[in-house]
């Protein structure tokens, strides 16, 4: 299922394409931020793969097999460290995502492959997640969320708060692109794009601490990718790349009244000793 999506630029393009046109390469008064790539997290414009599923266990079951899952679904989580959240999906309209999604569409549009130095797409999927982390014992950053298909491929969302980070690293330039080097565009423009991304980026939760509520984004690149209306599983770690649960779609007291009986046993009672005399 791959939704239309509706985009209002920025003007990150109209900066990048008139300041090439119009000034010439000067030397800058400041040293931008290189931000380095982190290969273990660089997004991929297809994002359908293969994946592990979490191990089963006492504390999360495995997915009912007569369960019905779409993307049209919301969906709860639970995991070890006391964390819950709620997964929905919503397009680039949602105006918790239209100033990320004009700022990812609109780098996409900037010819600078010199420059900027991971793949970036004009087409994405979003995820909103309230995390209520309340009782939780471990710091949440919601790592990814990985949808599972009944074809066994997988889509993966990951935390935009990083995706932003990716979007603006810096490439294999010299230092002379500080300078006087000629490159596709030059520093100021590099160092407008970077505070916008920043400013976005500032709206955006990186983690969330014990006794913390907060709403996270998570994003999917869609180029060339497809989201799948019926899944198998949903997949989330939020704390890091640890601790992998699943997600279903049924409210949260049903999540939790299903992780005490698969603990317990379905029949389980509150154990209560016979009264005793006092001699």
């Amino acid at each position: 299922m791959k939704r239309m999506q509706t985009v209002t630029t920025i003007g990150l393009v109209a900066l990048a394409l008139s300041a090439c046109a119009g000034e010439d390469t000067g030397q800058a008064e400041e040293t931008p931020t290189a931000l380095p790539t982190d290969e273990s997290q660089e997004q991929e414009v297809d994002s359908a793969g293969q994946n592990s599923t979490p191990a089963d266990d006492d504390a999360h079951p495995p997915d009912d097999e007569d369960r019905k899952m779409t993307t049209d679904d919301d969906y709860v989580f639970i995991t070890s460290m006391g964390t819950k959240g709620n997964l929905e999906f919503v397009d680039s309209a949602d105006q918790r995502v239209t100033q990320l999604n004009d700022f990812l569409v609109d780098i996409a549009g900037i010819d600078a492959d010199d420059v900027l130095a991971n793949e970036t797409a004009e087409s994405w999927e979003y995820l909103v997640v309230d995390v209520d982390n309340t009782a939780g014992v471990e710091d949440v950053d919601m790592a990814q969320v990985i949808f599972w298909d009944t074809e066994g491929s997988t889509y993966t969302f990951t935390n935009a708060f990083g995706i932003i980070d990716e979007s603006l690293a810096l490439g294999h330039v010299s230092t002379d692109f500080f300078h006087l080097d000629e490159h596709s565009i030059t520093f100021d423009e590099y160092d407008q794009i970077q505070n916008i991304g920043y400013d976005v980026q500032e709206q955006l939760p990186q983690s969330a601490a014990p006794q913390e509520t907060t709403t996270f984004i998570l994003a999917m690149p869609t180029d060339d990718v497809e989201l799948p209306h019926d899944l198998e599983m949903v997949t989330v770690s939020a704390h890091g790349d640890f601790d992998e649960v699943y997600a279903y779609n049924i409210t949260m007291d049903e999540y939790e009244e299903m992780l005490t009986q698969e603990e317990h046993g379905v029949d389980w009672e509150v154990y209560e000793p016979e009264s005793v005399d006092n001699y």
